[in-house]
């Protein structure tokens, strides 16, 4: 991938010098504040106000003909503990029209996942400050957003019973050092995880823009194949029994099924969205470099298989009180193994979230955003240690606030 970013970005530059093709230049900043209750959010500091929630992104596009459509994004990202401010290749990819109807493109493509995954960078077309996290998770942005593959997409209109924008992708992910993919696994595992590959990846999506103006729906399916993390070294003291220090290698591969389905509908200055994400992970564990005997003696003879199904969603409104000042809100509920029963404050969540937007002029917004949070599904491992022991003294319920301006040039 990294010989085909440098491909597309010295086409993108050579083309567009030779032929006197316009570069368009754009991008964003973002810089904000997170304070938390009870419990560390994100960030590391987030009890004593953190302002590690900045993004920074530019991006260069050009028509190299009526035909192909380059461009590259490079972005910083340092929220929390995900980003940490490295300079990564967001997307890079060549987009080839053929007609509205089909269109091909091919590099590091752009996901189309639920309603926001692809204008996720733009904060002044939304008056939420944190998309819900049930859906557009922050910790899963490197693995959402963009697949290293190709994709083919278009409109189909129907002239009298609206249109359709459609999109398959099929590619895979790549994940290493400068990926994500370590700090999220520290919300499910003390382990040191520092890569992750998949053997691929297939999302198929819809967005249905109704007879009905204002009203559109999305549907979304993504397959996982065998996303695995990098091995896990480990060690198992068998000294007692006349073998020593036995080193071995611990893994963890998953195939994942998500289906999303949303609903979106614009009324005056009145916007209503709602999306819900159903979702199955199939796990395989074991464990290489002992053999069987030593396997059986400590109970790992055969591969680990579990399921784990997961459910998430949320409804949320915003509306323009005039053409600067916007608020709103949403509820968003998310559940591991559908067991509503179950006393593991991890399993269910609950999230309340208040907004308040002030637009200067049109491309640049101060955002106001508290969080009113019951569950401790979102909270990492790694940032609270309490979350290892035992969970049925701790807070439930716990809060947090976010302030944000961001810039789009």
């Amino acid at each position: 991938m990294k010989k085909l970013t440098l491909v597309l970005t010295m086409l993108t530059l050579s083309i567009s010098i030779s032929f006197a093709q316009e570069v368009q230049i754009h991008g964003f900043i973002s810089q904000g504040g997170l304070y938390s209750t009870e419990y560390s959010y994100i960030a590391e500091n987030s009890k004593d106000f953190s302002l590690d929630l900045q993004e920074i992104g530019i991006n260069f596009q050009t028509d190299v003909s009526d035909k192909l459509h380059l461009g590259i994004q490079l972005l910083s990202r340092d929220v929390g503990v995900y980003g940490e401010g490295r300079v990564t290749v967001d997307w890079a990819y060549g987009d080839y029209y053929i007609s509205d109807a089909l269109k091909l493109a091919f590099g590091r493509v752009k996901n189309r996942l639920g309603l926001y995954t692809t204008i996720q960078d733009f904060d002044f077309l939304r008056t939420w400050a944190v998309l819900p996290t049930a859906i557009y998770d922050l910790g899963l942005r490197t693995v959402n957003a963009t697949l290293d593959g190709v994709q083919i997409h278009g409109n189909l209109d129907t002239k009298l019973a609206g249109n359709l924008d459609y999109a398959i992708t099929y590619g895979k992910l790549n994940l290493g050092r400068t990926s994500d993919i370590a700090a999220y696994a520290g919300q499910l595992t003390t382990y040191a995880v520092e890569a992750a590959t998949t053997k691929y990846n297939l999302g198929v999506n819809a967005v249905y823009n109704t007879p009905l103006d204002g009203l559109r729906l999305n549907g979304t399916y993504l397959r996982t194949e065998q996303f695995a993390f990098d091995p896990i070294h480990q060690t198992l003291d068998l000294t007692q029994a006349g073998m020593g220090v036995l080193n071995f290698d611990y893994h963890i591969e998953t195939d994942i099924d998500n289906i999303y389905a949303g609903a979106q509908y614009l009324f005056n200055k009145l916007e209503i969205t709602a999306e819900y994400n159903m979702g199955t992970r199939h796990v395989k564990e074991y464990i290489t470099g002992l053999n069987q005997t030593v396997l059986d003696m400590i109970g790992k003879g055969k591969p680990e298989l579990s399921d784990e199904k997961y459910y998430g969603g949320y409804l949320g409104a915003t509306y323009r009180l005039n053409q600067n000042i916007g608020v709103g809100g949403y509820y968003q509920i998310y559940m591991r193994n559908d067991d509503l029963d179950d006393e593991d404050p991890r399993k269910s969540t609950s999230d309340i979230a208040l907004s308040l937007a002030y637009n200067i002029g049109y491309n640049m917004v101060i955002k106001l955003e508290g969080h009113f949070v019951n569950g401790l599904g979102p909270l990492s491992v790694s940032l609270n240690d309490e979350l290892t022991g035992d969970l049925s003294d701790l807070e439930e319920t716990w809060m947090y606030g976010v302030a944000k301006i961001s810039y789009n040039f």
